[in-house]
């Protein structure tokens, strides 16, 4: 009996806690989406076989090709096209049936290919607005579980968004105006998402 009095007031507390809980009190349990900002770039250098640096490159029309030295940097803006193609000798199809700025199914031979990966498209227009945005248009294609937010500005800044720039939280793409809003995003990757959505292309 005394046990059963016990039982019954230690739930009264609980329950009585709880009532008492501030009405704005509401974090989420469990851990924060994980963030993550997949790239495709080469991390070899296509010309002398080393390990590249971030600060060297070329921009080719199929997206930057990274290299390891100021050599190579010369080299390689002598001939783009040829450095682009010993860094990514055989291109992988993505196998998109619906071209990613159009939403409408994609014509045989129509194509964008953005650092090894080539993407289908409905309108040969569309490839340079691919190949600008080719981080997130390759990691929304070959990961499917990834939704796009669209959002026309930056949730940490309020700042337009601009070309390639983005994370995924968890399992939502959002845009960003810089690679610096990464660590922002990272600080409170819930609140993120929510502000993207506010400004995301209906």
């Amino acid at each position: 009996m005394l046990r059963s009095v016990v039982a019954v007031l230690v739930l009264a507390g609980v329950l009585s806690a709880q009532a008492n809980k501030p009405a704005g009190d509401t974090k989420p349990s469990g851990p924060a989406p994980e963030v993550s900002v997949p790239t495709y770039g080469n991390t070899t250098c296509p010309l002398m076989n080393r390990p590249v640096k971030p600060d060297m490159f070329v921009d080719t029309p199929h997206g930057r090709v990274l290299v390891c030295c100021k050599n190579c940097v010369a080299k390689a803006k002598k001939d783009p096209e040829g450095t682009y193609a010993k860094a990514y000798p055989t291109p992988q199809k993505v196998g998109n049936k619906t071209d990613p700025i159009s939403g409408k199914p994609v014509k045989e031979g129509v194509t964008a290919v953005y650092l090894g990966h080539e993407i289908n498209l409905e309108d040969a227009k569309h490839a340079k607005a691919v190949v600008a945005n080719g981080d997130i248009y390759v990691t929304l294609l070959t990961k499917p579980e990834i939704k796009d937010v669209n959002n026309t500005k930056d949730p940490t800044n309020d700042k337009p968004v601009t070309d390639n720039h983005f994370a995924v939280v968890g399992t939502s793409l959002i845009r960003l105006s810089s690679a610096d809003s990464v660590e922002a995003v990272k600080k409170d990757p819930a609140k993120a998402i929510e502000k993207a959505q506010k400004s995301a292309k209906k």
